[in-house]
């Protein structure tokens, strides 16, 4: 708990900092919370370029709206809620762009885009199994509303509370969103539970 309130009070004089000015201090944000909402953005299905471009944009709306951070919230909340608004509206974007720019007979753009998904993690090494590959795909072919739910909570091990306050919803909404999840999954993924 007090290592939360440290990390909470140094986020905070970094803001301050960069609210003052001082570039370095948010530059310090950047470099504190790019891997996070890279993962983030990959986990969700961009491709490594369109995340970069989203990311790129979410900490530019950070940066100028940064004199309206609320201290009493975590920023890796405040980022979050800003980079999930970034990505619906990528997402929206790319689906416009598919439909007017792609032909027809090739719709399996989006599966060519899935397949080739990787984050650097500690668990690229699982990444080579089988299961892992179908859970990935699993969680690309969840809804929307679902998939951020279930990324916050089982990959970025948010709180219930904390995603609530990302997504803008109750915490009983994302509970309920993280059960529904897990049954998609589950039911997408029956052939190894019933192995």
């Amino acid at each position: 708990m007090k290592l939360a309130k440290s990390k909470k009070i140094e986020d905070f004089e970094l803001i301050n900092k960069a609210c003052a000015g001082n570039n370095a201090a948010f530059d310090q944000l950047m470099e504190k919370y790019f891997p996070l909402c890279y993962r983030f953005a990959r986990k969700y299905g961009l491709s490594p370029e369109d995340s970069a471009d989203v990311l790129q944009d979410t900490f530019i709306a950070a940066y100028k709206a940064l004199d309206r951070y609320n201290p009493n919230y975590k920023f890796s909340t405040w980022i979050l809620t800003i980079l999930l608004n970034r990505l619906s509206n990528k997402r929206r974007a790319l689906r416009r762009a598919r439909r007017y720019f792609m032909p027809a007979e090739n719709g399996n753009v989006e599966e060519n885009v899935r397949s080739k998904m990787h984050v650097s993690t500690p668990e690229d090494s699982l990444e080579n199994t089988e299961l892992q590959r179908h859970i990935n795909r699993a969680i690309q072919k969840l809804p929307q509303k679902l998939k951020s739910v279930f990324i916050l909570f089982e990959i970025e091990q948010f709180k219930i509370r904390e995603i609530a306050e990302i997504s803008g919803i109750p915490a009983g909404t994302v509970t309920s969103r993280l059960h529904t999840a897990r049954l998609h999954l589950r039911a997408q993924l029956q052939e190894f539970f019933n192995a």
